[in-house]
């Protein structure tokens, strides 16, 4: 393997050609940033958009597709104005996107309706309603997914069966990444990786899943074809604005949690990437036809050669943020602080995929701080997300390295030691903060034989080993947190949702 210091960050006149545009689209913002033809970060041409995410209490998470258009716009226009006389040497824009999003298009391929995030939970019963159609166990085994809101096939239930009209008005349902190629090149392919987490695509054939179809009521024809081959022409418009990308190879965007994988060096058997950003993953990424994904782990694709395993938390970042804001100042005893924290203010998923489950806090006493509950719910988060890491390492049984990366990581990097107290495994802290911006450079980069594989090592900094002293209280910790969500399953199952009417 190539040497990690090669892949140190560099000036704009160091930088090697050929140059590859990586642009990042995420929950809550775009990011773009040059990588020269080592994978090697340029200085200076990371930009970045923050996004308004609008969320209610009925469970909307949406976003603006003009508005998320628009900024992936500005950053590009940004990083190459940075770029200067250099943008000539771009070949390919890699580009890494959230998974599971879905909006609806008309024949122009204008939007008709908001952009619907993996944290809009408004299709939960719809997840129900399908199970009474489809067999629950035969469709995870072929598409890899789960009859859960996060997924498009269930929400395309939820808008045709409650939504009619809107449904109506859509002549095409794509992922944010589809649609941003129709407004750029005025044509749209969904990559295998970015099909293969809608819940809507079959692993054996590498097709739309017919049956899934067929329960939903759409027909293939309102899909994109799925292909990862590149587009090499934009609209006149865009090749105008942007002359130094007009010739380039762009590629069909791609999951940002595979591509979190490639950067974070773990595009190989043996490793694993564990990633806390707005959301929280655990993922294996390794050749395979398919791969093994027992209940409660997810199967989705980097492209044809690359599967992905692992299981996803909905609360992270997300949940941290609304603790901090919440509950902030007050004195805290952290591991003293007596409490059991369900953090489940959008749901879950693995591995109860549960998209009715809300937040509980236990243990309240008269003598909790603010503090006692910001420094629980924070320590709940990462325990979820240890929790998910044990399944994923029960399921592939070889995985020695544990590559630990994101945004909350890289505020909080002292999080990384509760996950390697809880597996019982070191974790591996990554330099690079967003991995999937630098994955989608190196994909990029690979699929124009600028670099001979994608299996490519990542700058590290600390590794956090596990203390054995803490492993007995976290296993206390986890078993209270299971205890715990039995109990208020339990309960749901006796109480009819609010304002549904339904025992």
């Amino acid at each position: 393997m190539p040497d990690a210091s090669l892949h140190d960050p560099v000036s704009r006149d160091e930088a090697r050609s050929p140059l590859v545009l990586a642009i990042d689209i995420g929950t809550s913002s775009t990011r773009t940033a040059i990588f020269d033809g080592r994978a090697r970060p340029a200085r200076g041409t990371v930009v970045r958009v923050p996004h308004a995410l609008a969320v209610d209490a009925a469970g909307a998470a949406t976003l603006d597709p003009d508005a998320v258009l628009g900024a992936v716009v500005a950053c590009v226009d940004t990083t190459l104005r940075r770029l200067g006389r250099h943008a000539d040497a771009i070949a390919a824009i890699g580009t890494s996107a959230l998974w599971h999003s879905l909006v609806g298009v008309d024949r122009r391929g204008s939007p008709t309706t908001d952009l619907f995030t993996w944290a809009d939970n408004r299709a939960r019963d719809s997840a129900r309603a399908l199970a009474a159609k489809v067999d629950p166990n035969d469709f995870h085994r072929r598409t890899g997914c789960y009859l859960h809101s996060s997924y498009s096939a269930v929400k395309l239930h939820w808008l045709r069966e409650t939504h009619p009209q809107a449904f109506r008005r859509a002549a095409r349902w794509v992922s944010f990444p589809e649609y941003l190629s129709l407004r750029l090149a005025g044509t749209a392919s969904a990559s295998h990786a970015i099909a293969s987490a809608t819940g809507l695509y079959d692993h054996g054939t590498a097709t739309w899943d017919p049956e899934i179809l067929a329960a939903i009521g759409i027909d293939p024809e309102m899909l994109s074809p799925i292909s990862d081959e590149p587009i090499t022409e934009l609209r006149a418009a865009f090749g105008r604005r942007w002359p130094a990308l007009a010739r380039a190879a762009w590629l069909p965007g791609i999951g940002d949690g595979a591509l979190a994988n490639v950067g974070s060096g773990c595009a190989v058997d043996g490793s694993a990437a564990v990633s806390l950003g707005t959301s929280g993953a655990v993922r294996a990424c390794y050749r395979a036809t398919r791969g093994t994904a027992p209940q409660g782990l997810w199967e989705y694709r980097l492209d044809r050669r690359y599967v992905v395993v692992g299981g996803a938390v909905s609360n992270g970042g997300n949940a941290i943020e609304w603790a901090s804001r919440l509950f902030r100042g007050g004195a805290t005893r952290t591991s003293e602080h007596g409490l059991t924290v369900l953090p489940l203010l959008s749901g879950e998923r693995t591995p109860w995929w549960d998209d009715r489950a809300t937040g509980v806090d236990a243990g309240l006493r008269a003598g909790t701080t603010p503090g006692d509950i910001r420094e629980a719910l924070v320590e709940s988060v990462v325990l979820r997300l240890a929790a998910v890491t044990r399944t994923l390492l029960e399921a592939r049984t070889g995985i020695e390295r544990i590559v630990a990366s994101g945004g909350v990581f890289a505020r909080q990097p002292e999080l990384a030691q509760v996950i390697a107290d809880a597996v019982g495994r070191p974790v591996v802290l990554a330099a690079d903060v967003e991995s999937s911006t630098r994955g989608a450079a190196i994909v990029a980069l690979e699929r124009i034989g600028a670099l001979p594989s994608i299996e490519i090592p990542a700058r590290t900094t600390r590794t956090y080993r596990p203390k054995a002293a803490r492993r007995a209280r976290y296993e206390r910790a986890l078993a209270r947190q299971d205890r715990l969500m039995t109990g208020v399953d339990q309960r749901n199952r006796h109480r009819p949702e609010k304002g549904t009417g339904h025992e």
